[in-house]
């Protein structure tokens, strides 16, 4: 009955990520000369929290508690100015190149994890050849590129910091309460569809102020009712994407869904390529490959190394209790337990 769902959701969500893109590049490219990543990403979290809350009430879920409040705004904060990043850059680049950009998110990803100074950054020979594929996979495609804005450029890598940077914020804030509890931490159950309601509510309300005050009113008034269908097509086609890549992560577990989710930036690509009539070089289809499949290698990579690194805490609480490790080594025992629960948040809030 899963594979039945998963044969339909899938495709569901490869089309509705195409839709989203190409139609966000239209509203972008029609509103020229205004800028108005603000306004659309405001739409379209307009729409994902209408459509979420409804949900929520249909299903009869139950938002995040109270006590998730702190840690919920701060992984909802880089969420959404993620997104704003991303449509300033699709605004300066061509849909394709913009999303081949998106796909680098594993370099920076393990730039911040190495920046904190996290546990298992250390590169497997596995891992390690995968980032290098990679990178060399993003220095040809934008060596392949004729022509392209430098500050589109930028834009997408500031964006993939940002969606890199949840999943960060979200293990900080749980290391922190393990650190402050002393007795361990115990799991909050979060529902998922709760949880992406209140992403998009909170990130609404972060869009609102900011996208009246800085943003010309043109963009609302004018440019984006004089484009109402792509517009409208682009907010359902976010909203499709992002719950039924969500619904793909309950049915996958959490390495699947990161090689099913690489395939559909390949698909979004190709058919954003051949919607806007982009021709992909040879050079940039070589680049595009090696991206894609580089990331598939270190989503292997990192659930291999997980693997590793939780059999040996459970071999290491298992000598503990047959005193075999001193008792004072015994107070990290409920740290797999831990690093758990902040897998399930990290996957629930970095599904996209």
């Amino acid at each position: 009955m899963r594979a039945c769902w998963l044969s339909v959701c899938i495709p569901m969500w490869y089309a509705a990520s195409a839709v989203c893109v190409a139609n966000s590049k239209l509203v972008l490219r029609e509103a020229r000369p205004l800028h108005c990543p603000l306004s659309l990403t405001a739409l379209q979290f307009s729409f994902s929290a209408l459509l979420g809350a409804l949900c929520l009430l249909l299903m009869r879920r139950k938002l995040p508690p109270r006590i998730m409040l702190f840690e919920l705004c701060c992984v909802s904060g880089a969420y959404t100015f993620g997104f704003v990043l991303l449509n300033a850059s699709l605004g300066k680049l061509t849909a394709s190149f913009s999303e081949t950009v998106r796909s680098l998110e594993p370099l920076t990803s393990f730039t911040l994890a190495w920046l904190a100074g996290g546990r298992g950054v250390s590169l497997s020979p596995m891992s390690g050849a995968a980032l290098l594929a990679v990178v060399l996979g993003g220095a040809i495609s934008v060596a392949a590129q004729p022509a392209f804005d430098v500050l589109g450029l930028l834009l997408g890598f500031a964006a993939n910091f940002m969606f890199s940077s949840r999943t960060l914020l979200d293990k900080v804030h749980r290391l922190t309460r393990l650190g402050e509890g002393g007795h361990g931490l115990v799991e909050i159950q979060i529902d998922p569809v709760g949880l992406f309601t209140a992403q998009h509510v909170i990130g609404l309300f972060l869009m609102v102020p900011i996208t009246l005050s800085t943003e010309s009113t043109e963009c609302t008034s004018t440019a984006l009712p004089a484009n109402f269908q792509p517009a409208l097509l682009s907010s359902a086609g976010f909203f499709a994407y992002n719950f039924l890549s969500l619904i793909c992560l309950l049915m996958l577990n959490a390495v699947t869904h990161s090689i099913a989710n690489s395939l559909r930036r390949a698909v979004t690509i190709i058919s954003a390529a051949l919607l806007f009539h982009t021709s992909i070089s040879g050079m940039s289809m070589c680049g595009i490959v090696l991206i894609v499949g580089g990331s598939i290698m270190y989503a292997l990579a990192k659930t291999t190394s997980q693997e590793a690194n939780s059999a040996a805490a459970d071999s290491s609480e298992a000598d503990s209790q047959d005193g075999l490790v001193e008792p004072s080594c015994t107070m990290n025992s409920s740290i797999p337990a831990a690093e758990e629960a902040e897998l399930t948040l990290a996957q629930v809030s970095s599904h996209k």
